[in-house]
């Protein structure tokens, strides 16, 4: 659970430092802060996952079941964002590997009266060299925020 900065990327050696991630990274950018964290699993148990994204859509498949979710999204969502975008899948900048840790940051609205997400984050941790980045971001814009952090 530490965090290697010294180098050109980020590298962590544990997957929970994929939320400390995300919380400086949104913190630095002048965007939304992330606030709240639900590090992803697969039903079967596992925890390493490839991942593809259209737009701000993101779809995650269990490395080890081969089981395919989309991240707080519905597949008319992908669709859409498929016919426009197209998909891009995920490499390590590093190493070039496809599985990786996910972890899915929230940033709420600034009203406290206001329960819902505003921006969602997907972090990854490369399985293999342990880089972190932040492979997906879009706008969420409703809530119960337990409702849409319990669609990730």
């Amino acid at each position: 659970m530490a965090i290697d900065t010294s180098g050109e990327w980020w590298v962590g050696s544990d997957a929970s430092d994929i939320q400390d991630y995300l919380a400086a990274l949104t913190r630095s950018d002048g965007g939304y802060p992330s606030t709240s964290y639900k590090p992803l699993r697969c039903d079967c148990g596992a925890s390493r996952f490839m991942l593809e994204r259209s737009g701000d859509v993101a779809r995650r498949t269990c490395a080890m079941c081969g089981t395919s979710k989309f991240v707080c999204r519905e597949s008319e969502d992908w669709e859409e964002a498929e016919a426009e975008e197209g998909v891009e899948q995920y490499a390590c900048v590093e190493c070039g590997t496809k599985e990786a840790n996910l972890t899915v940051g929230f940033a709420g609205y600034d009203d406290p009266k206001s329960d819902g997400i505003k921006w969602l984050f997907v972090g990854v941790r490369c399985v293999q060299c342990g880089v972190l980045s932040c492979f997906s971001d879009g706008k969420v814009g409703w809530g119960p925020a337990q409702d849409v952090i319990k669609g990730a």
